[in-house]
């Protein structure tokens, strides 16, 4: 496999929602430094682990995993590359896919984003040329075909028929990135806090994160997290990272910004950047970024004011990054999607790292083919790691 890798208002007080204050007092601010951070094996960071291959056969064959949703014990798979949608069990037994990919009435022109609605058990697939949503019940049969007034990039769920539809850029004459629903309707829109200069929020497979205490928005190498309550702004975090990307290239115009912080990271490797929320509740926060080539996390409890930094997961001297071809977060869960590739070109070495300390993995590594689906590692992050014992 190779890496390709968030009330309902006056109409005046809706379209300004971004531009309200964020009062200081709702902001959390988090100072992170890498260098003073642990390197932690798989076995103390993960309390569950599980390896899932993906059955490969002839009618389920994934080019590329661009999005995993999981849901009653059922995982759903977007591959954008060949503009499917695979449903597997938890175990990774194929139950379904879709591919309705065509010119026909009710066939799409491209799979451009998912989302699984559990209170009404319908899966989404969005086509963003055509502005159709595709509803499928949540064994992968097409129930209708509706229109959509533009491009999404997220639909976001947060219960009591509430519904946040994230757009995928700003377009004055289509309206705002944020698009607040309950029960079908339409309460509110707004631009967040990120945006209101024009960014675009293709920078992100996921910017904008639900968790019980609200919805958070992202934008690449910022240092702030924005915090929603469906639709009004509650704060956030402010991220204090050493080693970070200079101030002058995140201040620059948005055209140029992205070429010169990536020609900066290339030259410059001991530098941290692109800070994501991953959990968020009422007893701690965890944030994951990246430094030196690597994954990190942070770790700080909301109830002491204490905190941790680790890079890894390690198996053994093996950074779980040496066979990694991208993760998705899930609340307390991980979905490390892995790349038979990368550890066919492992030095042997760091092959019998990963032999010593994890066998499964390592078995499950080599009896992999390059031509098989991938492999998950689902992992359940440790507690004990959360109050930092």
């Amino acid at each position: 496999m190779k890496k390709n890798i968030c009330l309902l208002l006056i109409a005046a007080l809706m379209c300004s929602c971004a531009g309200q204050d964020n009062g200081k007092d709702d902001f959390i601010t988090i100072s992170i430094d890498p260098e003073d951070s642990q390197i932690v094996s798989i076995a103390d960071f993960f309390e569950k682990i599980a390896i899932v291959p993906l059955e490969t056969n002839d009618t389920i064959l994934i080019n590329a995993v661009y999005n995993i949703i999981p849901l009653n014990k059922r995982l759903y798979i977007l591959d954008r590359r060949s503009s499917s949608v695979f449903i597997f069990s938890d175990h990774g037994e194929a139950k379904a896919v879709i591919h309705d990919q065509g010119d026909g009435p009710n066939k799409y022109t491209n799979a451009s984003s998912i989302a699984v609605n559990g209170e009404k058990k319908e899966l989404y697939v969005m086509d963003n040329q055509l502005k159709k949503k595709f509803v499928y019940d949540l064994n992968g049969r097409l129930l209708r075909v509706d229109t959509i007034p533009y491009k999404i990039s997220q639909i976001l769920f947060l219960g009591e028929g509430r519904e946040v539809w994230a757009r995928s850029s700003i377009d004055p004459e289509d309206g705002y990135i944020m698009n607040c629903f309950k029960q079908d309707e339409l309460v509110a829109q707004y631009h967040p806090h990120h945006y209101e200069n024009g960014a675009t929020i293709s920078f992100w497979e996921s910017p904008f994160v639900l968790f019980e205490d609200g919805l958070y928005t992202h934008i690449m190498y910022n240092d702030t997290i924005y915090k929603y309550d469906f639709n009004y702004p509650k704060g956030g975090l402010v991220i204090k990272l050493g080693h970070a990307i200079p101030k002058e290239l995140i201040a620059l115009p948005m055209q140029s910004r992205e070429d010169e912080i990536f020609k900066y990271l290339r030259k410059n490797k001991k530098v941290a950047h692109s800070p994501y929320l991953y959990i968020s509740d009422e007893t701690k926060v965890g944030v994951s970024y990246q430094y030196d080539g690597y994954n990190c996390f942070y770790i700080y409890d909301r109830l002491n004011g204490e905190s941790c930094s680790f890079r890894g997961p390690h198996i053994g001297k093996v950074h779980i990054v040496d066979i990694l071809y991208g993760t998705i977060a899930c609340g307390d869960y991980f979905y490390y999607i892995l790349d038979p590739s990368k550890y066919q070109d492992l030095e042997t070495k760091k092959k019998s790292e990963i032999q010593s300390f994890y066998p499964e993995l390592f078995n499950t590594l080599e009896r992999a083919s390059i031509d098989d689906n991938p492999i998950l590692m689902v992992a359940k992050l440790n507690k004990k790691i959360f109050r930092n014992e």
